[in-house]
């Protein structure tokens, strides 16, 4: 017996049993396509109208959410977590653990590692590359064929700050390379509302980052 969970109405995720005849119908019932020959894992979930392409694997304990669409031969690990209406490209490899946000799209042949996690609305393009354990923040844009393998992500006391190792800062939505950030931070802070203590706060993010950036560059 096989063991994976649905959603029914004022009970939540529900088991049911992959390999009986019912399947079907339960599956039908909630607009839930699964490919020819594609693999659903033990104690997986998949939500509503989710869709599972030809030869997709999705690992043990996986969940799949609703309006999700997994692409042909694309593989998902245990326990990996893909939010509601995100899409995964064919062939895309998304590592155990690791958290696919609401909305996003991982384009084809990307692979995502483990435990990394990837924000709503979040962009990654064909073949692009994410380490282990690496944040990609909410709407962020990660181009065809990039490899990012070291991120850093800081909540500060008025905007986020996210670095992909691509010598690139974005702080809120506003996006410069490091350089720039330290000509005319000043300038474009205080055109924010920032105070002196945020901007020294903000100033003091974009050094680490820097630092981050030049080890990069003494390691290659």
């Amino acid at each position: 017996m096989k063991t994976i969970y649905l959603w029914v109405t004022k009970e939540g995720w529900t088991a049911f049993d992959y390999e009986s005849e019912s399947i079907k119908k339960e599956l039908a019932d909630r607009n839930i396509k699964i490919g020819d020959s594609a693999e659903i894992g033990y104690y997986a979930k998949i939500g509503d109208y989710a869709e599972i392409g030809d030869y997709a694997k999705i690992g043990n304990y996986a969940k799949i959410g609703y309006s999700a669409k997994i692409g042909y031969y694309a593989k998902i690990g245990e326990s990996a977590e893909i939010g509601y209406s995100a899409k995964i490209g064919d062939y895309a490899k998304i590592g155990d653990s690791a958290k696919i946000g609401y909305y996003a799209e991982i384009g084809y042949y990307a692979k995502i590692g483990y435990s990394a996690k990837i924000g709503y609305s979040a962009k990654i393009g064909d073949s692009a590359e994410i380490g282990y354990s690496a944040k990609i923040g909410d709407y962020a844009k990660i181009g065809n064929k990039e490899i990012i393998l070291k991120t850093l992500f800081i909540t500060g006391s008025k905007h986020t700050v996210t670095w992909y190792g691509r010598n690139v800062v974005n702080i809120g939505c506003r996006k410069k390379t490091i350089k720039q950030w330290l000509k005319t931070g000043v300038v474009s802070a205080k055109h924010e509302g920032y105070t002196d203590e945020e901007i020294e706060e903000y100033r003091g993010y974009i050094k680490i980052c820097e630092q981050l950036q030049l080890n990069i560059k003494n390691h290659e």
